[in-house]
């Protein structure tokens, strides 16, 4: 995964560019998306967040009082809430346990060779969407927002899987994928958003496997069962 600051956040306030490497926040070493999710869900806005990130090679560092939702969307006025929604990259070479007082069911996996990779996608059984739940993840198997072109293919040239697809209406959308531990390994808020959207998505450092895939705009989702494989 890698970065893409969203504009006014607490990220682009640091000087993160996309592309860089998230490698800790407050000293706590960055494994995936869930772990940047909890590092930032312990502090307050105005509380500060110092981030060491990797950029070209290079270890560089920067700290600034977080932002509250409200504040990176200019709403002072709105119900956005006090945290703010950050996009962020994870550290594929990190060997860190786990936080304190909770643990990590996912062993670590050898990246996949994108030569080799085969990508399919299929509707989730009811067996995962019960698997799912029951590690606090709420999916379903049907869907109800019209998404277009949906494709996710393996990139050679970045090791990473590239996912795009169209979304005709406009809405505030959310693109998430989890593992089937329910595992957070991926979000992009694209705020009121139509149209083709693109990205590269870090999904070879965890291995071949079952992933799902969740698009939600103004209140209806679509979710995906995405699998991976060695050619």
């Amino acid at each position: 995964m890698t970065i893409s600051p969203v504009k006014g956040s607490t990220a682009a306030d640091l000087g993160l560019q996309e592309g860089d490497l998230i490698t800790h926040i407050n000293g706590y070493p960055m494994l995936d998306w869930q772990d940047i999710t909890t590092a930032i869900g312990l502090l307050k806005p105005g509380e500060t967040i110092t981030v060491d990130y990797q950029r070209n090679g290079k270890t560089m560092k920067g700290s600034k009082p977080l932002k509250s939702l409200a504040e990176t969307k200019n709403c002072a006025n709105c119900d956005c809430g006090e945290k703010e929604s950050v996009v962020i990259a994870t550290s594929p070479g990190s060997t860190w346990s786990g936080w304190p007082n909770s643990s990590k069911s996912d062993s670590a996996m050898p990246r996949m060779d994108m030569k080799n990779a085969r990508v399919s996608t299929d509707n989730i059984s009811s067996d995962e969407v019960s698997q799912l739940r029951s590690k606090g993840v709420n999916l379903g198997n049907s869907s109800s927002l019209s998404v277009d072109g949906l494709r996710i293919s393996p990139n050679a040239s970045t090791g990473q899987f590239s996912l795009e697809f169209n979304l005709a209406n406009s809405g505030n959308t959310i693109v998430k994928i989890y593992n089937l531990n329910g595992r957070q390994l991926y979000e992009y808020d694209l705020g009121s958003f139509s149209g083709k959207f693109s990205d590269n998505v870090d999904l070879g450092q965890n291995g071949p496997g079952s992933y799902f895939l969740e698009i939600s705009q103004g209140g209806k989702v679509f979710s995906k069962k995405v699998t991976l494989a060695k050619g």
